[in-house]
């Protein structure tokens, strides 16, 4: 007979090899034993608990995670205390879900209840500190409030280089936010600069280590017209990798989408076609249709197949990102609305072109 336990260790591990409509079985078992057997406001109740919200979280139901998330935060607060660091944990995960649907506002309010509770708990150079930190500073650039972003995200970035390393993943990613900031507000030679400097240490680190910071400086170049460093950057970055089991994550599925986008942008538009077409396998093969690369990839396969008027394949295109976007599950999400929007307005112009052509 299986125990609670075994139960559990079971669901993270189909989790981790992205079985997750086994995991989700699993874990409501898990949570009705432990219910049972301890009571709904116990901690190890309540990781469970958050454990299920983060498969709902992967699975893109935006309403269950976040439903199941406030079970969690309820549970904890209950059985330990509010400045428990599971609890954090679920606030920082509230705080994400609400980004992802535009609810800024209340995404503030988890972060700064996060931030004030590790703070008081951890003091201001911890783990979780920074990660607070960093939630805050992303929040207040999709706010528009740039000033407070940048110096949210140095604190941040200074946070991560005591409690971590340089050479840290996560301190990397602050840098990758820092620089991307900067980017977006046209200031080119700040960005680069940011990224050089967290790139001084792939001499005594492996390369992979460096992925965000090269997917930045790539970009950097490319925005400069230094086509020709952008791609040699993209694939060292794509090669370095390949080599790790990180080799099907987000960050390699966007920079290969990038490097279509350089080479679409030189006129290079066989080679466009065939990075976008590995992009749009890579994602499908990581976590099949609820992947949410699938519709930025198809969308990019789509206008390019409508420059070269090849309207045909473009619709069958832009179909397969429709039908992606408009799954129930992720209606409340931002990123789908948004690209629903723009891929009906590019089927529209599909419509009149077509209707052009034929009179």
């Amino acid at each position: 007979m299986l125990t609670l336990e075994t139960i559990n260790s079971l669901a993270t591990n189909m989790t981790d090899r992205d079985k997750l409509k086994e995991a989700e079985e699993l874990y409501q078992r898990a949570l009705r034993g432990f219910e049972k057997a301890l009571g709904p406001d116990n901690e190890l109740t309540a990781c469970i608990t958050a454990d299920l919200a983060g498969v709902y979280k992967w699975k893109g139901d935006t309403k269950a995670a976040k439903e199941t998330y406030q079970q969690a935060l309820k549970s904890y607060e209950k059985a330990v205390s509010p400045e428990c660091k599971p609890s954090k944990t679920a606030l920082y995960e509230l705080g994400d879900l609400y980004v992802r649907q535009d609810r800024l506002k209340e995404a503030e309010i988890m972060y700064q209840r996060a931030l004030e509770g590790c703070e008081k708990v951890h003091g201001p150079i911890a783990a979780s500190t920074v990660r607070a930190v960093h939630g805050l500073a992303h929040i207040y650039e999709r706010q528009g409030r740039l000033k407070e972003a940048e110096l949210t995200y140095k604190r941040a970035l200074e946070g991560h280089k005591e409690v971590f390393v340089p050479e840290n993943v996560f301190t990397i990613q602050v840098a990758y936010a820092l620089g991307n900031l900067y980017r977006e507000q046209g200031r080119l030679k700040e960005a680069e600069d940011v990224y050089q400097e967290t790139l001084e240490g792939e001499k005594t680190a492996p390369a992979f280590i460096y992925t965000f910071a090269f997917h930045g400086l790539a970009n950097v170049y490319a925005d400069q017209c230094r086509f020709k460093e952008a791609e040699e950057i993209f694939q060292r970055a794509i090669r370095a990798e390949n080599k790790t089991d990180w080799k099907g994550s987000s960050i390699i599925i966007a920079m290969v989408l990038d490097l279509g986008a350089l080479y679409k942008k030189q006129g290079r538009l066989k080679e466009a076609e065939e990075t976008f077409q590995r992009a749009l396998r890579n994602a499908r093969n990581i976590m099949g249709r609820r992947y949410f690369h699938i519709p930025a990839v198809a969308i990019q396969l789509g206008c390019l197949y409508m420059e070269q008027n090849r309207l045909k394949e473009a619709e069958e295109m832009l179909n397969r990102a429709l039908q992606r976007c408009k799954t129930p599950d992720e209606l409340d999400d931002l990123y789908f609305q948004e690209s629903l929007t723009l891929v009906q307005s590019l089927r529209f112009l599909i419509r009149r072109e077509r209707e052009v052509q034929q009179v």
